[in-house]
């Protein structure tokens, strides 16, 4: 199954961060419980750190992406390394 591409154009000129705190807004005012909420938060943490979360929405394309999942990769494999040498 193809992943469904997100269009936010009222996000255009919008830093990733402060679209995501609008993004936690809303949910919250639609009810999102806290521990979910939390969730969201500790996902996009991880995410900025393989991702400059300043750009705004519409200098995220799809290279960035790429390159954000390679990032994790990357420190994931070299984490995995590192943990066997010790064990």
């Amino acid at each position: 199954m193809q992943p469904q591409e997100i269009r936010m154009p009222h996000f255009s000129g919008t830093s990733a961060s402060n679209a995501f705190e609008d993004f936690l807004l809303t949910k919250r005012a639609k009810g999102a419980k806290t521990k979910t909420l939390e969730t969201y938060r500790q996902h996009f943490r991880a995410m900025s750190h393989h991702l400059d979360t300043s750009l705004s929405i519409s200098e995220l394309d799809k290279k960035k992406y790429e390159q954000m999942i390679s990032s994790r990769d990357d420190k994931t494999a070299a984490l995995i390394s590192q943990n066997r040498r010790f064990a």
